[in-house]
């Protein structure tokens, strides 16, 4: 009796395992056929990154080394556009003929993402204020074909002197220099 019961938990465990290997060699085959499929398409990818190599790399490397070039366009802009405190009268906001000039270049000949008018700060803000109303007003009564130039106070200094500084300068080189001579005819007969 003892014996027939292990034989029928023996055949029991048995037909339980052999039913069982059916879906286990299924689970088996199926989970072979995702490392097939994983490793073709390793593969795969792996050729195509290969054969397409510097493609999806060099984006982020152009943008690196365009960037920094970007900004120095962008401040060169800002430079040139900047009205100092030599283009505006020297106890008032009244533009001179440079600040004039240079706010009509900038309205009419500046390129269209990089047309606005930065005022640098004086002493005090009212002052300042005088100096960006002094510049609004010339653009309105200036003709443009185009939108009118934005108006932006800017505490960035502007690099330049007054022109009548520089002709002063030129002028006292222009004296200083000695009258042309040419050179005597010695040995010469």
């Amino acid at each position: 009796m003892r014996y027939i019961w292990s034989l029928s938990i023996a055949v029991g465990v048995v037909a339980t395992g052999a039913m069982n290997v059916p879906s286990a060699r299924g689970d088996w085959f199926a989970r072979l056929k995702c490392d097939i499929a994983y490793a073709y398409d390793s593969i795969c990818r792996g050729y195509e990154m290969n054969r397409d190599w510097p493609e999806p790399y060099y984006h982020e490397d152009k943008q690196a080394v365009r960037e920094p070039f970007a900004i120095m366009i962008a401040k060169g802009w800002r430079q040139q556009n900047t009205l100092g405190s030599h283009h505006f009268q020297e106890n008032s906001a009244e533009l001179t003929e440079a600040g004039r000039m240079r706010i009509f270049w900038i309205a009419n000949h500046a390129n269209e993402p990089y047309r606005t008018v930065f005022v640098e700060q004086a002493g005090d803000p009212a002052a300042t204020e005088e100096r960006l109303d002094s510049v609004r007003s010339y653009i309105d009564s200036l003709t443009l074909d185009a939108s009118p130039p934005q108006v932006v106070e800017t505490s960035d200094g502007v690099r330049g002197w007054p022109a009548d500084r520089i002709d002063s300068i030129e002028r006292q080189w222009d004296k200083s220099m000695p009258n042309p001579r040419l050179p005597s005819r010695q040995g010469l007969n």
